[in-house]
């Protein structure tokens, strides 16, 4: 008996169970295809405030409110919580857009009080929603949990979100305002209706043109395959894209960033997730002063190898093709062409490799210029091999050469570092200029690892050479974003007072770099590239003195 009971009861509990996720799964709304996320009241005055403040207007946010209260009859924002975001939701029926936005309450009544003014009592529809009358035709509203959603058809309010806080807590906690895409809830029929409309799109360029031979024909045709195949990748294996913006007046930075996440076991996330592990050998070549720098790592794990050979083997098709055609003598062609094939031979390693790794500076100085750079290469050595081998012939030709370039002029360990040095003429247009910042001579400084080639121009090349190499080879393969760049304008227009090609140009950009004296080591703009969960984000952000130059150039024009 007791055992019938217990079979009974379970058999019971999973009937309920199976019933209970029926039904939810069919009264749950969809996934919605984009959510939009804006702060606040109280985040907007914050950063109204701040905006203020860098143009020299520190009452802004006091007269924003000024202006609010004159517009609403004194009331100003009432009934409105200040502290929470706002936020809106799109939902597609169909290929159709539908959804509605929210806004935060603690009393909608007065809230009503605000508006009516502008658009009367609203009216109750027989399903219980206010209907306001506005010129751009109904606005539907209903109050629930502390917010009220707004819509213009009853139909779409349906659909609103359980939880607005949740949904909208993380793009409020990392942005000031966001749009956030789900790609992954888009019907697929739109994406098969996109690839094909591009496929209609590219199908003239997959033509031959007039004057093309085949070789160009076939490399054109292969490159717009190629980026056909990426793009039906990236839209089929992309699970959501972000875009947001803050203005962060407690760290005093701005900045806009765009956040890319791939569906789980793709292709796509496969890649992004070997980004995580971007290192670089070349940290020594990112110049703590430098007024420029950029450097790039990582490992493309979805290399096509085959398509890479080829390509390459047409390209160097055709560029035997010309060299023949070219008024040479046999020996000089087959030079040319022993030359072109060692050279498409470390191209080809290189990118069939998928290993990207390289670093650049530049130093600005009123009175020098150094540019200094290094990147991976498949045969660093026969590259040098194929540097030698010029050298030599150029030599032959003009005796100048063996005046003006010296093979293995120093050393730096196991790399030899070669030196190009060509005065500057004296008829040089703006010499005195010229020679202020970088010397009686052009310099440049070539070397070749294994697996890398390294690179230094202007003054003290081989001295800034030998310490990034140095550098380095104390921070030998650190951890590294994906992507960076910086640019810092200080020096830049301290660079460009001096060298400007006007009087007004220079005198301006002294203005500038005068501004910025008092934030120092904050006037970078930067855009980096990150690894996130299945996905990689891009932050363009500019800091205090971007900001308040910003704020300056708005005052004046004001």
């Amino acid at each position: 008996m007791k055992g019938k009971l217990m079979r009974k009861t379970t058999l019971f509990l999973a009937t309920a169970g199976l019933m209970l996720a029926l039904v939810a799964q069919t009264t749950a709304a969809p996934k919605p295809v984009a959510v939009v996320s804006f702060g606040g009241y109280d985040a907007l005055k914050k950063d109204v405030a701040y905006a203020g403040q860098l143009g020299g207007n520190p009452d802004l946010a006091v007269g924003m409110e000024a202006m609010l209260k004159m517009f609403t009859g004194g009331k100003g924002l009432v009934g409105i919580d200040h502290a929470k975001p706002w936020g809106g939701v799109i939902y597609l029926e169909g290929e159709e857009p539908t959804g509605c936005a929210f806004i935060p309450v603690t009393n909608f009544a007065a809230l009503q009080s605000v508006f009516e003014p502008f658009v009367g009592k609203p009216e109750t529809t027989d399903s219980g929603l206010l209907k306001f009358k506005t010129d751009e035709g109904p606005l539907f509203a209903v109050e629930e949990g502390g917010w009220v959603f707004f819509a213009k058809q009853q139909s779409e309010l349906k659909l609103r979100p359980k939880s607005p806080g949740k949904l909208l807590g993380p793009l409020n906690e990392q942005y000031d305002f966001a749009v956030q895409v789900n790609v992954d809830a888009l019907p697929d029929s739109l994406r098969q209706q996109f690839i094909a409309e591009m496929k209609r799109e590219s199908a003239n360029e997959l033509e031959r043109k007039p004057h093309e031979d085949d070789v160009e024909f076939q490399l054109r045709t292969r490159i717009i395959k190629s980026i056909i195949r990426a793009v039906e990748t990236i839209t089929g294996d992309t699970e959501q894209v972000t875009l947001g913006y803050t203005l962060d007046g407690d760290a005093e930075r701005a900045f806009i960033e765009v956040a890319v996440s791939a569906k789980p076991n793709t292709k796509m996330a496969e890649q992004f997730a070997a980004l995580a592990d971007s290192r670089t050998r070349y940290s020594g070549f990112i110049l703590p002063d430098a007024a420029l720098t950029a450097r790039w790592s990582g490992q493309c794990v979805h290399v096509d190898a085959q398509n890479v050979t080829e390509m390459t083997a047409a390209i160097k098709t055709k560029l035997m093709e010309e060299i023949d055609a070219e008024d040479k003598s046999d020996e000089e062609k087959a030079f040319a062409k022993d030359l072109v094939s060692e050279a498409l031979a470390i191209m080809e390693g290189t990118v069939a490799s998928g290993k990207a790794d390289g670093a650049v500076s530049v130093r600005l100085g009123p009175n020098a210029v150094t540019l200094v750079g290094a990147g991976f290469i498949s045969d660093g050595k026969k590259l040098e091999g194929i540097v030698k081998r010029i050298k030599d012939v150029a030599a032959s030709e003009n005796p100048l050469v063996n005046e003006w370039v010296t093979i293995d002029a120093d050393r730096y360990k196991d790399v030899s570092l070669h030196m190009v040095s060509v005065p500057i003429p004296d008829d040089a247009d703006d010499r005195e200029k010229a020679v202020s910042l970088i010397g009686d001579s052009l310099d440049v400084v070539v070397g070749m690892g294994e697996e890398s080639i390294y690179v230094a121009a202007g003054r003290d090349a081989m001295k800034t050479l030998k310490q990034a190499l140095a550098d380095s080879s104390d921070e030998a393969y650190r951890t590294v974003p994906p992507m960076q760049m910086s640019m810092a304008l200080k020096p830049i227009a301290e660079f460009a007072a001096v060298v400007g090609d006007d009087e007004q140009e220079r005198k301006h950009a002294k203005m500038i770099a005068t501004f910025l004296e008092d934030v120092s080591g904050r006037d970078n703009v930067s855009m980096t590239a990150r690894p996130i969960k299945h996905g990689v984000s891009l932050r363009i952000e500019a800091e205090e003195g971007i900001l308040r130059l910003l704020g300056k150039v708005g005052a004046m024009a004001n």
